[in-house]
């Protein structure tokens, strides 16, 4: 099974290179990590709003989740990303919050969120808490692009759309 890097790039159309080295320092020193989450968070939401609710059931890449958890999953995530961009723990209540997020308008409001937090931060290199540690606001938009991104893919695959990703994008991984 290829790793995320390796899946990604095959749902771009390109070929990864196992040997080639991507960490996500090379990726945040080489873009903007802000822009790189804004773009695929906006590639995925394009993706989201097609979505039928008579889709809802059908699977997905990730086996363990039908269109609606993996939808779940990316709204959680940007509302996980909300709260850490700006200081905020994400607890409990956030989380089922997030977990209604099937609708496009919840998608937006939470994508909105995310990005003015990421972007009144003071410095990238600022600490910010998750649910699971502490790691610098750089590595969580990076790591979120990348989630995005593959998430997405799997959206668009698992609901029959256009599943082929930005080029410029994959390529930033």
């Amino acid at each position: 099974m290829p790793n995320r890097r390796g899946t990604i790039a095959h749902a771009a159309g390109l070929t990864w290179r196992h040997d080639t080295k991507c960490r996500r320092s090379t990726i945040s020193k080489a873009k903007d990590p802000i822009e790189l989450y804004e773009a695929a968070t906006k590639n995925t939401r394009k993706i989201f709003a097609k979505v039928k609710p008579s889709q809802m059931t059908a699977s997905t890449t990730c086996k363990e989740w039908d269109v609606q958890k993996l939808m779940e999953h990316i709204s959680g995530g940007m509302g996980m990303a909300a709260a850490a961009f700006s200081g905020r723990t994400f607890d409990a209540a956030d989380h089922d919050k997030a977990k209604g997020g099937t609708s496009v308008e919840a998608y937006d409001a939470a994508m909105k969120q995310a990005v003015e937090g990421l972007r009144a931060l003071k410095s990238l290199d600022a600490t910010v808490k998750v649910p699971f540690g502490e790691r610098p606001a750089k590595d969580l938009a990076v790591t979120l692009f990348m989630d995005n991104l593959l998430h997405g893919w799997g959206l668009a695959q698992a609901t029959g759309q256009d599943a082929k990703l930005p080029k410029d994008l994959v390529e930033a991984c």
